[in-house]
């Protein structure tokens, strides 16, 4: 393609710590810092898992952290990549990374018949937490909120849960009616965590969630949202899984 990508699809995308912009395609990982586009992966050995690449993670150190359809990579400062497989915690499937107010990386993966898995990176590996996969769906947000608890919320799970949070080595439910079909995000500046559900815009404060906004109308999308932003004017932005945005 003229303008550097090898495919037509995105499958992962964030920002960079140097400002440029880091996004997958399916075949490739490429850094655009506002002039030129480049490969990441391309030079990579070819044990390095570049294809269908769904999640992107710089950390603190300039580490990027991949995770996708075909398994998980991290990339040194230097430029080497280097493969995760399962001898050091990687598995392939639909994942999403997190890092902890110690600093430490987490990363939650939908790992087929194995379930949703959830591990933390120690000692040049990723140690798996949970006892036992979860059989869910596939994980669309892993965030921490302001007292350093790790919440997740999935894709479609049928008649839910669709809100989690780790306590010790067990994903407990929000089992809440109006918290089944929500989606966790942030927003700029704010270290609390935010939910949207089919009823409104919650905060997590404390113990519970705090109803912010209430929707006039239940929104009708049972099958879950992909993502919330709130704009500069305060207005909220959802994307749904069936309905657009």
């Amino acid at each position: 393609m003229d303008d550097g990508l090898k495919g037509a699809n995105i499958g992962g995308f964030t920002q960079a710590l140097d400002g440029s912009l880091l996004f997958s395609d399916g075949g490739g990982l490429f850094r655009f810092n506002g002039i030129e586009m480049q490969d990441l992966i391309e030079d990579a050995d070819p044990g390095v898992p570049r294809s269908q690449i769904i999640s992107i993670h710089e950390d603190a150190d300039g580490r990027l952290w991949t995770a996708g359809l075909t398994g998980q990579a991290m990339r040194e400062p230097d430029g080497r990549w280097v493969p995760i497989g399962n001898e050091r915690g990687g598995f392939s499937g639909v994942g999403k990374f997190a890092e902890g107010p110690d600093g430490r990386l987490w990363c939650a993966v939908k790992a087929g018949r194995r379930g949703l898995l959830v591990s933390v990176y120690e000692d040049v590996r990723f140690r798996q937490v949970l006892e036992e996969g979860v059989d869910t769906g596939y994980v669309q947000e892993l965030e921490f909120d302001a007292d350093g608890r790790l919440w997740l919320s999935v894709a479609s799970a049928g008649d839910g849960p669709y809100v989690f949070r780790l306590e010790g080595d067990v994903l407990v439910p929000e089992a809440a009616p109006d918290l089944r079909v929500g989606t966790l995000f942030r927003k700029p500046g704010d270290p609390r965590l935010w939910l949207v559900t089919q009823q409104g815009i919650r905060v997590r404060e404390g113990d519970d969630w705090k109803e912010v906004l209430a929707f006039s109308d239940t929104l009708p999308d049972r099958s879950g949202f992909s993502a919330c932003v709130e704009d500069a004017d305060g207005n909220y932005w959802i994307a749904t899984r069936n309905l657009g945005l």
